[in-house]
This record gives C-alpha cells, sequence and structure tokens, in this order.
C-alpha cells in the first residue's frame, strides 16, 4: 500500500523507509523497550491511586476526625453550636473532657516525677 504511495507521490520517497531503515528502527526498539518498562514501573511507583489515598484517609480519618471536632469546641465563634445533632454534641463534650483528664493525669504524674527527681539530687 505504502509503496503505491510512493510510486504516485514522488515527494514522499525521501521520507519512505528502506529495508536497512526497518532494521535500524526494529534495533532501536529493541534497545529502548527496557527503557519504557522501566518509565513505566517508575512512574507507577511515584504517584499514589486513588485507592491508596482512599486507605491513607481512612487510616488517619479517626485521629483527623478527633482533632477537628476538639479544634470546633475551642473556637469561640462555634463552640457547640458547629453541632446540629445533640448525640454529635455530646459525644464531642465527652471527647474533650477525656482529653483534658488525659493531660491532667500526664501532668500530674510528671509533677510527681519531677518532686522525686529534685529529693533524690
Amino acid at each position: 500500500m505504502l509503496d503505491i504511495l510512493v510510486v504516485k507521490n514522488r515527494d514522499l520517497f525521501s521520507l519512505y523507509l528502506q529495508d536497512n531503515d526497518w532494521l535500524v528502527v526494529n534495533i532501536m526498539i529493541q534497545l529502548l523497550e527496557p527503557i519504557f518498562i522501566a518509565t513505566e514501573i517508575l512512574s507507577i511507583l511515584m504517584y499514589p491511586t486513588i485507592s491508596d489515598i482512599r486507605l491513607t484517609i481512612i487510616k488517619y480519618w479517626e485521629h483527623i476526625n478527633k482533632s477537628t471536632t476538639i479544634g470546633t469546641l475551642l473556637d469561640p465563634q462555634s463552640k457547640t453550636k458547629t453541632f446540629i445533632d445533640m448525640n454529635q454534641r455530646e459525644n464531642a463534650i465527652t471527647l474533650l473532657h477525656n482529653r483534658i483528664e488525659l493531660y491532667k493525669n500526664n501532668t500530674d504524674i510528671q509533677s510527681v516525677h519531677n518532686l522525686q527527681t529534685k529529693k533524690n539530687k
């Protein structure tokens, strides 16, 4: 088919690949194929897929959700107004109280440790 085009249009003859040109093309394909495969593999490894992102979000959602809930309660403009549902509001307040107790207990333990360290000196 290409031969017919070349015969009919002499300008295409300079662009038409000869047998030795096709040999060079085949050699180039063999040389470049491993580079192409390596590039595909590296591209897949470097860019996360949507499923990777989804799993990461699910993994950190509980932590993010708790942090944003506490931040919302401590925001002077919103406080409990953001929580329309009473159950969400009560859960948020309970979460904040539990976190305060955790810090309070940790501070008490640290204070006792500091006092014992000072006495031992």
